[in-house]
Order: C-alpha cells, then structure tokens, then sequence
C-alpha cells in the first residue's frame, strides 16, 4: 500500500518554509511504527494555494497494523513562518476502512 499525502499552504500572503513532514501508525497512544516518506525536508511551499505531493510506502506489516482495530495513522507537518520564523505544527490522524479501502479522518 502507498499512500499520496497533500500538503497545501493556505496563508494568502507567506510561504512556509523548513517544511517537515512526519507519518507513523499509532496504538495505544505509545506505540508507534514511522513510514518511509519519499521527501523527508524540503525547503519552501509559496502561498496562496501551492500544494506539494508526498509518497509513504507502507511495508506490509505497516499495512496489516493499519488494518487492526483502534489504530491510527498520524501525519504531523512542521513548519516556519517565512516572515516571522516562527514554528508551527499541525497534526491529524486517519483511520483505515476496510469496506472503501480508504482513510477517514478522525
């Protein structure tokens, strides 16, 4: 399983920069497995709407984990504001359904 995860800056007037992005399943709330992710840094998102695409792969004991009850799949973006520098972070967790073969955000 891979999956494509899409990061958008939505300030009207600042870019993003030191992007960091961060994907793991979480269980239990302490037990965490991270994914392999295609870009690990990269330097800058425009604003206004500019997107960038990443790729996790999911190994297959990733996949099966992902499919267990009561796990969870985090993505956490870190980020620094190109005019004040200042550091932000956003997070959000999915949770796989079997019968659409998707995630749902929770």
């Amino acid at each position: 399983m891979n999956l494509k995860i899409k990061v958008t800056n939505k300030s009207c007037c600042f870019n993003a920069v030191n992007l960091n992005i961060e994907t793991c399943t979480v269980r239990d709330k302490n037990k965490t497995k991270h994914l392999e992710i295609d870009k690990e840094d990269f330097l800058i998102l425009q604003h206004s709407g500019d997107y960038r695409i990443f790729k996790a792969e999911c190994t297959p004991k990733i996949e099966e984990k992902l499919k267990e009850a009561g796990t969870k799949l985090r993505i956490r973006i870190h980020a620094t504001h190109s005019f004040t520098g200042f550091g932000k972070a956003k997070e959000q967790c999915f949770e796989y359904n079997e019968n659409t073969n998707s995630f749902s955000r929770i």
